[in-house]
This record gives C-alpha cells, sequence and structure tokens, in this order.
C-alpha cells in the first residue's frame, strides 16, 4: 500500500502542469478573480458618482429654482427648464432619451405647483404632485433620482412643512433609540459565512476530480492498471494506497483554494472603498477548536468526494468516459452549494447535519458564526466517514471484477 502511495504522489510532483493546476493555479485564480471583481465593481461605482445628471425641470416653482441654486445641486447635474406650454413631441423626445439613457431625469411639477401646496389645509382638498421620470434600468438614471430626491425635494418639503406648522420640532412624536445587540464575530464573518461553504464543496469536488479520474480511468486507458492487478500485490493494497495517496493530494490541493479564497474575498471590498468595508465584513478569527473542526470536516468531506470519483472511474474504460460519468454529480455539487449559499441556514434541524455533502457544508457555515456544537460536527463528520468506508468498499469489490477492471 505504501508502494502505491508513493507512485501516485510521484506521478504528480514529477508531472509540472499537476503542479500548477493544483498549487499554482488556485492562488492566481482565486486572488485574481475577487480582485478584479473589487476593481470593477470599484470603478462602476465611482463613474456613478461621477456622472453629471442630465435633468430637464417643467414647471419649476421660483422657490424649487432657488433651492437648486443654493444646494450646489448645479455641481451633479445639467438642469434645463422647460416651459409650461413644452409641446407633446419634446416631453416625447426627453422621455426617448431617458429611455435610450442620453438623459437621466424629467421633473415635471403640477402647474400652480406653490399655491396647491399653500392652500392644502383639508382632507379632500387638492394634494400637488411633482413626477420623477427616470429609468430604473440605468444606474445613472436611478442615481439622478436619488440625488434629486435628497438636494432638492427634501429641502422643499421641509420649507413647506415650515411655512405650513413653523415649529418642525411639533411634527416629532416620539424618538428611536436603536440598541444594536450584535454578536461582532458572528457579524464579522457572516459574509464569510455565506461564501466559504459554497467555494468549500466546489473546490474540494474540483481538486479531488483533478486527480482521481487520471489515476483510475487514465491507468486503465494507458493499460499500466492491468499490469499492476497481475503484479503480486493485494488488490486491496492498490485500492488502499491510490485513496490515500489521493486523498493527501486533494486536501493540500483544497487548503490552497481555501487560503486564497480567504485571502482573495477581502480584495472585493477593498475594491469598494472603505464604506463597502463596512457593510461587508470579512474578518475571519477562528478558535483553535473552530480550525480543527474546519480541518476534520474538509478532510472527511475529502475522502467521501475521492471515494465517489475513484467509484465512478472504475467503471469508465477511458478518461473521457470517467468524466462524462463525474460530470452530472459535480452539477449537483454546484447545487448544493447554491442552496448553502442562497438559503436559509438560520437554525437546521440536527438531521441536517447527517446528510453528506450538505450538513458538512451547512456545518462549515456554523463554525465559521461559531454557532455549531460538538454534537452537530460529529454527525456531520461522522456521516462523512460512513459513507466513504461503505464506497471503499464497493471500489475493493469492483477491483476483484475482472470484467470491469481489464475493459473487457
Amino acid at each position: 500500500m505504501f508502494s502505491i502511495f508513493k507512485k501516485e504522489v510521484y506521478r504528480i510532483f514529477s508531472d509540472k502542469k499537476m503542479i500548477f493546476s493544483l498549487f499554482i493555479l488556485p492562488i492566481v485564480m482565486m486572488v485574481g478573480i475577487f480582485g478584479l471583481m473589487g476593481v470593477l465593481m470599484g470603478n462602476m461605482v465611482s463613474e456613478v458618482e461621477e456622472h453629471v445628471g442630465i435633468v430637464y425641470v417643467q414647471n419649476a416653482p421660483e422657490e424649487v429654482k432657488t433651492i437648486i441654486n443654493q444646494s450646489g445641486y448645479l455641481d451633479v447635474a445639467d438642469v434645463t427648464y422647460l416651459a409650461t406650454d413644452a409641446s407633446a413631441e419634446e416631453i416625447a423626445d426627453i422621455r426617448a432619451a431617458i429611455l435610450a439613457g442620453e438623459a437621466d431625469l424629467l421633473i415635471t411639477f403640477d402647474t400652480e405647483f406653490m399655491a396647491l401646496a399653500a392652500a392644502y389645509q383639508n382632507a379632500g382638498d387638492v394634494i400637488p404632485q411633482v413626477t420623477v421620470g427616470y429609468n430604473s434600468s440605468r444606474n445613472y438614471s436611478s442615481a439622478a433620482a436619488s440625488v434629486f430626491d435628497d438636494m432638492v425635494l427634501e429641502a422643499l418639503e421641509t420649507g413647506l412643512l415650515q411655512n405650513r406648522f413653523g415649529n418642525l420640532d411639533l411634527l416629532t412624536v416620539f424618538n428611536t433609540n436603536r440598541d444594536l445587540i450584535i454578536d461582532e464575530e458572528k457579524a464579522g464573518g457572516q459574509f464569510l459565512a455565506m461564501m466559504l461553504p459554497y467555494f468549500m464543496v466546489i473546490m474540494l469536488f474540483a481538486s479531488a476530480m483533478s486527480v482521481c479520474i487520471d489515476a483510475i480511468a487514465g491507468e486503465k486507458e494507458r493499460g499500466t492498471m492491468a499490469a499492476m492487478l497481475l503484479s503480486p500485490v493485494k488488490r486491496s493494497s492498490i485500492v488502499y494506497g491510490k485513496l490515500f495517496a489521493l486523498s493527501v493530494l486533494s486536501v493540500l490541493s483544497s487548503i490552497v483554494y481555501a487560503g486564497s479564497a480567504i485571502f482573495g474575498m477581502p480584495l472585493m471590498t477593498k475594491g469598494l472603498g472603505t464604506d463597502a468595508a463596512e457593510v461587508l465584513p470579512m474578518n475571519l478569527s477562528l478558535s483553535v477548536p473552530q480550525a480543527i473542526q474546519l480541518v476534520v470536516l474538509m478532510i472527511t468531506l475529502v475522502l467521501l468526494f475521492v471515494a465517489v470519483i475513484c467509484l465512478l472511474s472504475v467503471f469508465a474504460k477511458t478518461v473521457k468516459e470517467a468524466s462524462s460519468y463525474v460530470m452530472p454529480l459535480q452539477m449537483v455539487v454546484m447545487v448544493v452549494g447554491f442552496m448553502i449559499m442562497l438559503g436559509n441556514n438560520e437554525n437546521p434541524e440536527r438531521t441536517t447535519y447527517a446528510i453528506p455533502v450538505y450538513g458538512t457544508a451547512v456545518a462549515v457555515q456554523r463554525i465559521v458564526t461559531s454557532e455549531v456544537s460538538m454534537l452537530e460536527f460529529g454527525l456531520s463528520a461522522i456521516s462523512n466517514l460512513l459513507c466513504t468506508v461503505v464506497i471503499v468498499l464497493a471500489i475493493s469489490k469492483v477491483f476483484k471484477n475482472e470484467k470491469v477492471m481489464l475493459n473487457a
């Protein structure tokens, strides 16, 4: 078994392509993806903030024009005032420009807006209207509408209320003081708790698949498996040696993946600026027991993936055929990852942790937020190991089948 183990390890580390794909590509890919995402999103936010909105205002009262001049709104928008009797064709052209992204806003005030606002006293009186026309599918237009609300309409509303009631403090019925009760350790890892299980499941499966298919189906295709089976070596030793070597290599590759992801994720918020870092904190602080739990679950999950992929590869005659067998399983694993990332796992049932793969992903999520118990951790690890043992026994049995192993 040890000889088979050494053979598999040597096969991987003597192949520069395998070394690159297992240990170098993950770092380049994960850090590059998250870094690029941060830069692109940061550029998008900056472009929206720096954009000078193209705004058309119809029937603007003098009070509104004063607010626009004094509030600094003209620094962020190019305002064109339309005549009260602007033609329907002109308005249609502006709406078409907003739809095409060539303009951002069309603000229309009711005729005699200020008079209607002053006359409104009782229920049933006419309420003056302001129509804000914008294109919600375009970032520039949506941002322009928000800025107009904040800088112009809120100031206009405050002035009208001041004229109507005098002391605006009388409108305050009560004050609300919000006492934030939060576990900072859990909050800091909340985003990582959503992302890490997904990436971990996908990465572990990808690293296992990259080494397992060639180790079984590849050797059958090249004919080296037949020579190995005819040698004076127990077939169980071949099975255990290969699985042990493949598991160790897969764990090493997955650790590189996980470390790259944890290092790369903060790069995404750094590209967005300090505000985004406050909204999406990515602080991962694990105690020694938590780190041990995380490593144990990764190992048990790798063992399960290695066993399943090897079992499927045993029945294939070529690497291409084995890949076609494994591909549906990879899709299932991706679905499980999405279920964890987008699902609600606030209070999962204890039996959930006994579900292979899915329960492990839930347990990892709860480890990051410091909410998993030893029983839940044990259920997840033991369920993976039990499934692995069953599959390994199945592989050992299949290895004794000459028809399957010799591609007869």
